[in-house]
Order: C-alpha cells, then sequence, then structure tokens
C-alpha cells in the first residue's frame, strides 16, 4: 500500500489514521483529503488542510452520527 501524505494537522492526522485502519479509502487531494468508507453505502466526507479550531472534533462528531465510523471494527 503506498504511503500518503501527513495531514499538517495532528487531530486530523489521527482521524486519516483511524480511517486507513477501518478500510477507509483515503486520499490526498489538492485542498484536501477525500475519505470513503468500504460499506455498500460509501459513505464520503472531506478533510479539509486548513481548518478551523473545532473542525477535528465537528468531522470526528460527524463521521460517528452520519456514517458506519462506529460500526467497522478497527485494526
Amino acid at each position: 500500500m503506498p504511503r500518503r501524505p501527513r495531514h499538517p494537522v495532528a487531530d486530523l492526522e489521527s482521524i486519516l489514521q483511524d480511517a486507513d485502519r477501518k478500510g477507509w479509502d483515503v486520499q490526498k487531494k489538492a485542498t484536501y483529503y477525500s475519505i470513503r468508507c468500504p460499506c455498500p453505502l460509501k459513505h464520503k466526507t472531506m478533510v479539509h488542510l486548513t481548518p478551523g479550531p473545532y473542525y477535528a472534533n465537528h468531522k470526528r462528531q460527524w463521521l460517528k452520527h452520519h456514517t458506519c465510523w462506529e460500526e467497522l471494527e478497527s485494526g
């Protein structure tokens, strides 16, 4: 598996690492990362490169409430 570039914000890099472990497809785009769920519904979202102060918390909550993020096994 080719390594992707690290996110410059540690909290958001943690989200991307969790997505990798859960089997989500993580792709680096020009100004954001795209993450897509492996389930048949193909949940997807973007992780921006220049977020606001509460962005990481909001992104984790959105993933928890609007996708199958919590249902997928880690590791």
